[in-house]
Order: C-alpha cells, then structure tokens, then sequence
C-alpha cells in the first residue's frame, strides 16, 4: 500500500465556461464524441483525462519514462488501469503541465463528474504536439483558478495533529500551527507517549518525568495558541510504543480520527529514511497513524465503534507529513512571521536541553537559553530567505 502524491483542486463548471469552449475546438480532433454523452457544459466537470494510445514504460523509483513525465509526486495522481487482457494504460490527466516530451496520439478522452467517469471512445486520431501541449495548458490555467487554499491560510477547520512525543509537534510543525491557530481553526494534539525516559538526571524517576513532560507540553502549545483541553495523551511509555499491544493501538487512533473527523491531519512521516534508525517511538507513531486513517475509512475495520459508539467511516481529505526526508519535501509553509514564537515554544520543553536534561531545573540560564535559541535558528530550514516547515503532502492512498 502505498499513499499516492499531491492530487489538484477539483474544477467545477463555474471555472469551465470558457475552457469548454475552446474543448471542443480541440476535441473533435482527438475524438468523434457519441451521441449519448452529456453535454460538456451542463457537467460539474472534475477531471478532464486524455489516454495515450501506447502504454508508457515504468521507469522505476517513482517516475515514468520515456512518456515524458516527471515524478508523480510532483505532478500530481497517475493512475494505473487494467482492462481484462488489453495492454495497461497510464492515465494522465491534462491538468498537470509536467510534459516534457511529445504526445502525438492518443485514444480517447474521458470526463469525471459528480456521477462517475464518462468515456469519450473513437478511433485514434493523430493530434499535433502543440496542440497537445496548449490544451492541457488551458486545463492548467485552469486548475489554477480553483486550487485548494494553502494549509497555512485555512480557516475555520478541523486540524488533528498526531505527535510521537510531546515536542515533535513543536519541533516538527510548531509555525504551522501557530499559524492555523491565528486563523481560528481547531487544532486538536494527540500524544502518543508520555515521554518519561528522555532524562540522563540520575535523580529522576518516569513518573516525575511524566508529569514535567505534560506541564512543558501544555505551556509550549499554549505558546503557539492551542489549549491545554485541546491536547489528548494516550498515555503510552516512553520508547514502549512499539511494544504496546495491537490491534488496540491502531483500534484508539482510529477512534479518535472517526471521532474528530478533521479537514486535515498531520504526523510524523512515515517515509521518512531515518526513522529507520531513529527511536522506535517515530517509527510506531508514523506507521501507526497512517494504519489508523486507512481504517478509518470502512467501517468492517473496528465495528463496534460504529455499533456501540455511533463513529462512523471517515475519509481524511488532506495529509501533512513532518520530518520528512529532503528529497520527498514537496510543501513548504512559510513561518517566518511566527518563528520567533515557535522557538519560544520550544524553548518551553525545558527538561529536553542542556543543561537540564543532565541535571534538571525548570528554567534557563540567560547564557543556556541565547545558545538553545540561536541553534534552533540555525537548524531551522530557509527556503527563498525565508524560515520554513517542510512537509510531505498527500491525500489518498493508492489503492493497488
């Protein structure tokens, strides 16, 4: 199972009068539409798909050649159909411009609306490149009027945030959600552990720990605009989420999304390279929360917490995943504005910084704090002179 790349925003009719237009200049050249499919016009047209006649070779390692293409990643969904014992076709939609070479022939035109797909069929048309090229620019443009709004400028939504730790929010995201709680949005935090063994003091004790842990979280997303009431900790130990028991981890967290049903969830990317060294807590929390949205979607997965709880199915629309590797950041939430404030907040998670995770104290010296804050500044991603939070974007999971 693999979750599939950024997919466009959805172009409604009230985007289209013009592009239908110049479409069927262009389409009667690809294709001799039949009688019995609706007018264009009268749709609330969602995709536009032209299928090339030969299938495109799969490159590997996420791209496709030669058709030409550009990871999906980048361009958006490519999907992959089957038709009983016919050769395979890549659908591409005309809505992305990352063509870099020729189309010339293509076999068909298809429409998505609100009721399905609709097939335009024909015999192969042979269609000139540019012709090609300037159609899907037009559907393009066109995607461009109707893109979805920044998750940075969202307002008055749902945000779950699932975090390994209390701090990883902060650290991972912690500008982005001062920024979505500014915009009067719900941001609700999920813990997954209590993170009471992150301690070298030899006078500490995990329930001690725990309780410090909870205060520093509470003050640190306080910081960033999120109330205490908003934060759920599910209470595991410290580098024990791997071990907790299954399926009720997954069971909890599927809960809690059917629960909240969010416009847009966030966590700790689970294709992150490094997790793979990292403390089992980021590996669990990753593969755990995307198990968990995947179940939340149908209802045989956890019945009862439709037949006791009245939770039903859920669909995540949107994900944001933190920590992502470099080279599979594809989104990037401009904090420059709030960087000061996220370093502040995480400043608050006292007992995690030298000196007192040595020896601890609840607060700073001047001279530790200045040198805390100027690494964080340092470490913290610059995209175009600017502070950034770079995430891994995506909104469904492929299903094959």
């Amino acid at each position: 199972m693999q979750l599939a790349g950024s997919s466009p925003a959805e172009i409604g009719v009230e985007n289209l009068p013009w592009l239908v237009q110049v479409a069927r200049l262009i389409v009667p050249q690809v294709v001799a539409p039949r009688s019995d499919v609706p007018d264009l016009s009268q749709e609330a047209i969602s995709e536009l798909v032209l299928y090339p006649q030969a299938p495109f070779q799969d490159a590997g390692n996420g791209a496709l050649g030669p058709g030409g293409l550009d990871r999906p990643a980048d361009i958006g969904r490519v999907s992959h159909r089957q038709r009983g014992r016919k050769p395979s076709r890549y659908q591409l939609s005309c809505r992305y411009y990352g063509l870099t070479s020729r189309f010339d022939e293509f076999a068909s035109l298809s429409y998505r609306n609100a009721a399905g797909l609709g097939l335009l069929t024909a015999e192969t048309h042979r269609m000139p490149s540019w012709l090609v090229l300037f159609g899907c620019l037009l559907l393009a443009l066109a995607s461009g009027q109707a893109q979805q709004t920044r998750l940075e400028d969202l307002q008055n939504k749902t945000i779950l945030v699932f975090t390994p730790h209390p701090d990883d929010d902060v650290f991972g995201a912690g500008g982005t959600i001062a920024l979505l709680n500014r915009n009067h949005n719900k941001v609700l935090i999920v813990v997954y552990t209590n993170d009471d063994k992150g301690s070298y003091d030899p006078d500490m004790t995990s329930q001690r720990l725990a309780r410090i842990r909870r205060a520093e979280q509470e003050v640190s997303e306080g910081l960033l605009g999120t109330p205490k009431q908003n934060i759920t900790w599910m209470g595991y130990d410290d580098g024990m989420l791997e071990y907790a028991p299954q399926p009720k981890l997954t069971e909890e967290a599927t809960a809690i999304i059917r629960r909240v049903r969010p416009d847009v969830l966030l966590s700790v990317d689970p294709g992150e390279w490094y997790e793979r060294w990292h403390k089992t807590d980021h590996r669990m929390a990753a593969f755990n929360t995307i198990d968990a949205v995947r179940a939340a979607e149908f209802w045989l997965y956890f019945p009862n917490q439709r037949l006791q709880q009245g939770l039903e199915p859920y669909k995540v629309p949107e994900m944001y995943f933190f920590y992502p590797a470099p080279q599979e950041a594809n989104y990037f939430v401009n904090i420059e504005s709030v960087a000061e404030l996220k370093f502040e907040s995480a400043a608050k998670q006292v007992s995690q910084f030298e000196p007192a995770v040595n020896k601890y104290r609840p607060d700073w010296t001047p001279e530790a704090l200045k040198k805390a804050k100027d690494e964080m500044r340092k470490e913290q991603p610059r995209k175009d002179g600017h502070y950034v939070e770079a995430f891994r974007r995506t909104t469904e999971f492929n299903q094959y």
